[in-house]
């Protein structure tokens, strides 16, 4: 239980900084769109590591991923541009729980991931 919390704290934390990728976003609906596709972005890159990563293993390395490394770089551009364009966390996170089914894995950990953004465990 207590490794689940940890990575639901893991992954609401990318999904928050997310929510608010690029200057090209002219509305709070296309933030949402690049959320979900930098979203997509983590879980193939999680997938192409699976092979040497398990689903408890991604738990214990928590946030010290090269890909969440990088996603939290690439997310803080679209916090940049949320804020410019005045969009509120609530308007994004909506966005992108309307996309959400749009994300695929190919791995039990990329599933994991997806599993936890549908079910509401972030």
């Amino acid at each position: 239980m207590h490794v689940r919390l940890i990575i639901l704290v893991v992954l609401a934390a990318i999904v928050v900084s997310a929510c608010s990728n690029s200057s090209e976003a002219k509305t709070c609906d296309d933030i949402a769109a690049q959320t979900i596709a930098l979203l997509q972005e983590l879980i193939v890159d999680l997938d192409a590591q699976s092979d040497s990563l398990t689903v408890d293993e991604f738990l214990q390395a928590g946030d010290n991923l090269p890909s969440i490394e990088s996603f939290r770089k690439e997310s803080a551009a679209i916090d940049d541009r949320a804020a410019e364009l005045g969009c509120t966390t609530t308007e994004v996170a909506a966005g992108v729980a309307q996309r959400v089914g749009d994300l695929t894995a190919r791995t039990q950990l990329g599933r994991f991931v997806i599993s936890l953004l549908t079910t509401g465990g972030l």
